[in-house]
């Protein structure tokens, strides 16, 4: 059997879809292990359902018909998915599928939430100059423009005042204490 696939057996327009399902199914692998003739990918089932892998593995099976393409339930809100086929089959497995394979080779590779302390400096205060620069697009559209100032003692309208200063001091001073709580 030759082992080549075909890219022009699913028409243009359901390689849309098809881009959409692999897209999903990449999104997807939560881990795979290597099997003998081919990879078992374990996947998320709130990410993929069922019918959209069984959608996908009809249109992949077009493609590349030398492959041996099966889905089963695993545990609750998994999926299984069993890629196998005649020798030669990995390598054009790693080649399509390796970079969803790859970013979910170790469980250290999977994704973890980043506190505020542990971004880099550079972020932090850009972060910072951000909201200063937010503070000031409120106060030309709204406090300039419809005369709020008038209200605020020691407003400059259009310069720099106390104001301004207040906030600059109090975002300095929140990035200080949300750099403080690493790790949180």
């Amino acid at each position: 059997m030759e082992l080549t696939c075909n890219l022009q057996a699913i028409d243009s327009a359901s390689r849309v879809r098809y881009d959409e399902l692999r897209a999903r199914l990449g999104a997807a692998v939560i881990s795979w292990s290597e099997l003998a003739d081919g990879y078992l990918i374990q996947l998320d089932g709130t990410l993929v359902t069922h019918i959209q892998l069984t959608e996908w593995i009809g249109m992949e099976r077009l493609c590349c018909p030398f492959l041996s393409l099966e889905m089963e339930p695993a545990q609750s809100g998994v999926l299984e998915l069993k890629l196998t086929g005649p020798e030669g089959s990995k390598t054009i497995l790693l080649t399509e599928f390796g970079s969803y394979l790859k970013s979910k080779r170790n469980k250290e590779a999977t994704m973890h939430r980043v506190g505020f302390g542990d971004l880099p400096w550079t972020v932090r205060i850009m972060m910072g100059l951000a909201a200063f620069n937010l503070w000031w697009s409120f106060e030309e559209f709204v406090i300039d423009r419809f005369g709020i100032w008038r209200y605020l003692p020691d407003y400059k309208f259009g310069r720099l005042c106390v104001w301004d200063l207040t906030v600059a001091i109090g975002i300095a001073a929140m990035v200080w204490w949300l750099s403080a709580r690493k790790g949180q």
